[in-house]
């Protein structure tokens, strides 16, 4: 069986509009609609035909109806079945009314090829966590699961992948932590970082993939291969195609590197599910303000 993980889409309801990065980095990057374009080419070019697209958060740049509209009608193009969990980036209202229809599915628990598929929700903050409610549902399900093998899909990775950007919040390692203990995860597929990383998590493998629109080496995916109770995996990524030079970075992190820090630094807290939309959308309205229009036009 192959899955394919696409993750950090950054669709944009508007091609002219810029992404939240290349508002707050000063830097004018590329529409990510055509590097996921050129992504899902190559997905339909592939020599084996993928059984399932996973598609793993960050899948709007701002939560925008229309931008999930767009998405839907790409994926619909590539005519693969997928099944796409939210990331920090994703209004989860609009993403669960929009984005599905057609081959496009919300991900729920997945089973198939003597695998059990779990999609973990991980939140709007930048270090992530499932929550009582959700584990308590996960419990369940992989309780009632038919198939022994368990693979976690999700936004967040379980441990900072980045450095001192990325905040040392436990919560999701401990999450999955307690899903490990009761039913045995083989592995675990991420995004947020826009980066290759296989890492592990104790004995769980965790691998983070690139995202479709920018990061150090260029738009990519991943490819898994299940075969029995294991499984390979691959990454597909063109560094030529990165619109991301050494200029523009240099110009992000000046401009955000050390905001990053310091929110890097500060005490983290549990995010309840009342305040889950808080984190991402001062964010959002910030950069509204920055460009002279009401927040609010956003998401009309």
């Amino acid at each position: 069986m192959r899955v394919v993980q696409i993750t950090d889409t950054h669709v944009k309801a508007d091609a002219h509009d810029l992404a939240v990065i290349e508002w707050f980095g000063g830097v004018t990057l590329h529409d990510p609609a055509d590097s996921l374009a050129f992504v899902l080419a190559d997905i339909d070019a592939l020599d084996v035909r993928p059984d399932l697209v996973v598609a793993t958060g960050d899948l709007a740049d701002r939560g925008h109806p229309a931008a999930y509209r767009k998405l839907n009608g790409m994926l619909n193009d590539l005519g693969l079945p997928v099944l796409a969990i939210p990331g920090n980036h994703d209004l989860i209202d609009n993403f669960d009314a929009h984005l599905p229809g057609g081959v496009v599915e919300l991900g729920t628990m997945h089973e198939t090829h003597g695998w059990t598929f779990a999609f973990a929700r991980t939140g709007n903050t930048e270090w992530g966590e499932l929550g009582a409610a959700q584990i308590a549902r996960l419990d369940q399900q992989l309780a009632a699961r038919a198939n022994e093998n368990v693979f976690v899909w999700m936004h967040h990775p379980p441990v900072n992948l980045m450095g001192p950007y990325g905040p040392e919040a436990p919560f999701l390692a401990e999450d999955i932590g307690l899903l490990h203990e009761r039913h045995g995860v083989r592995g675990m597929a991420a995004g947020h970082v826009h980066g290759e990383h296989n890492v592990q998590l104790g004995d769980i493998p965790v691998h983070a993939t690139p995202s479709t629109f920018m990061g150090a080496g260029g738009p990519g995916y991943r490819i898994f291969d299940f075969s029995g109770d294991s499984f390979s995996t691959t990454v597909r990524s063109w560094p030529e195609r990165s619109t991301m030079t050494d200029e523009k970075r240099d110009t992000l992190v000046a401009n955000i590197g050390e905001r990053k820090r310091r929110q890097a630094a500060e005490p983290v807290e549990r995010d309840l599910e009342a305040r889950a939309q808080a984190h991402v959308l001062e964010w959002f309205e910030e950069a509204e303000t920055r460009r002279g229009r009401p927040a609010a036009a956003l998401w009309s």
